[in-house]
Formats: C-alpha cells, sequence, structure tokens
C-alpha cells in the first residue's frame, strides 16, 4: 500500500505540473496574440497609409469606397476603413456603398478617437456592422484635402484560431 503511494504522489505531481503549463501557455498565448496580431495590423496599416498618400484619390464618399473596392490594399481577414476627421466613414473594404450611407459617426470609437488627436488608436470590441469581435488599429491619414484616419482591423476569431494551430504543434 505503500509503494502504491509513493507511486501516486510523483505521478499526482507530474499530471498537476503539466495541466498548469498548459494553462499557462494558453494564458501567454493569449496575451502574445493580441500583440502579434496588432504589430501586424499596424505594419499592415502603415503599408496601405503609404499607398494612399501615394495615389491620393479623390476625397468624396463615392471615389474612397470605389477606391478600396477596386485596390487590393488588403487581405481577405482585414477590413480597412476609412474615416474623415468628422468621424464620416467615408469607405470600408467589407461594406458596400448602400451600406456605408446608413453606417453611423464613428468618432466616439476608442481607436478613432485616439488617431484624430495623432496618435496609433488600437481597440479589441464587437463591430455591428459584421457582428463578430475584431482586433482594430487606427492611424492619422492625411493626402490631399483629405484629413481623417485610416483603420484596419481583424477578426479576433482568426487571430483565436491561429494561436490555437500554435496550440497543436
Amino acid at each position: 500500500m505503500l509503494k502504491k503511494r509513493l507511486f501516486l504522489l510523483p505521478m499526482l505531481c507530474l499530471a498537476g505540473l503539466s495541466v498548469a503549463c498548459v494553462i499557462a501557455f494558453g494564458v501567454l498565448a493569449q496575451d502574445w496574440k493580441l500583440d502579434y496580431f496588432q504589430q501586424e495590423l499596424e505594419r499592415s496599416l502603415d503599408r496601405v497609409i503609404s499607398v494612399i498618400k501615394e495615389d491620393e484619390p479623390n476625397n468624396s464618399l463615392e471615389a474612397i469606397q470605389s477606391y478600396l473596392h477596386n485596390h487590393s490594399l488588403v487581405n481577405k481577414n482585414q477590413r480597412l476603413t476609412v474615416v474623415n476627421d468628422s468621424g464620416v466613414v467615408m469607405g470600408d473594404s467589407s461594406v458596400s456603398l448602400n451600406g456605408l450611407k446608413s453606417m453611423g459617426d464613428h468618432k466616439q470609437r476608442k481607436e478613432i478617437k485616439l488617431a484624430l488627436q495623432g496618435v496609433m488608436g488600437i481597440s479589441v470590441r464587437h463591430s455591428d456592422t459584421l457582428n463578430t469581435n475584431l482586433i482594430y488599429v487606427a492611424k492619422p491619414l492625411s493626402f490631399g484635402t483629405f484629413d481623417g484616419v485610416a483603420r484596419l482591423a481583424m477578426p479576433l476569431a482568426y487571430a483565436e484560431n491561429f494561436v490555437f494551430q500554435l496550440q497543436l504543434f
């Protein structure tokens, strides 16, 4: 009986340690996931802003919306939104022109508000437009006579799936 207990105690300790390691990896992976994808979105947004500034599209709502839909500025897992300094959405790569016209004022969105103040804005929240949770990164955008914000977003589920795949290996 004593031999069984002496054998079981290290096995239980090992099992407990294994569970603790899995939990710790999960917590660290969550933090790493958000940091990684925010940095990835920031790099992509810098590239997009450079292209928009170079091309200087007309700054009307229809022209910006057409520009976003006719240029491959983002990949299929990303959403690009251009908002003017009044908070009006001028273009969105995931919304039709009719849908765009019904979008509300974005000036009070955390990431937009920060970008309008001249700094990068980051937010993780639910998108009512797409009905999913997104990671948002927004930066100031100025070209021609346009002043506003470029915002890039990615579904949180995409990032979570990426981390899950890492855990399988």
